[in-house]
């Protein structure tokens, strides 16, 4: 079902048409989130096939997606690691990859970046006491 929201929307939802008017800043065609990153213990290589089947089709406005499944083999991961470059100007390349060590992206990726974070959403470090 997550990977299913990677989708874009054909017509806007009710929520796309508050967000709209809202003043956030995320308007009707305007993607909203660019970078996804997603952790867990337990899901395997179905979760990777819906993931790398989102991924694939167009209109998908991600820019990066990050995926650590504990569960996942090492040919399902191994699959997911690409970077596609746009020939269409002004488009960002998109990176997919996928690990199933997933206490290893926990320690480097996610607490690293929980660690460095700013109150502020800087990416200055912490004070910590």
């Amino acid at each position: 079902a997550l990977a299913a929201a990677l989708l874009p929307q054909q017509t806007p939802s009710d929520d796309d048409k508050a967000l709209a008017g809202s003043g956030t800043g995320v308007g009707l065609g305007q993607p909203s989130l660019r970078h996804l990153r997603l952790a867990s213990s337990a899901a395997g290589d179905a979760a990777i096939a819906a993931f790398e089947s989102a991924w694939a089709k167009p209109g998908v406005a991600l820019e990066s997606l990050e995926l650590a499944f504990g569960s996942a083999s090492d040919v399902a991961c191994a699959r997911c690691c690409t970077t596609t470059v746009s020939t269409e100007d002004g488009c960002p390349p998109r990176k997919f990859s996928a690990t199933n060590r997933f206490g290893d992206f926990m320690d480097e990726v996610v607490y690293q970046r929980l660690l460095l974070r700013s109150p502020n959403g800087g990416e200055e470090p912490l004070s910590v006491f």
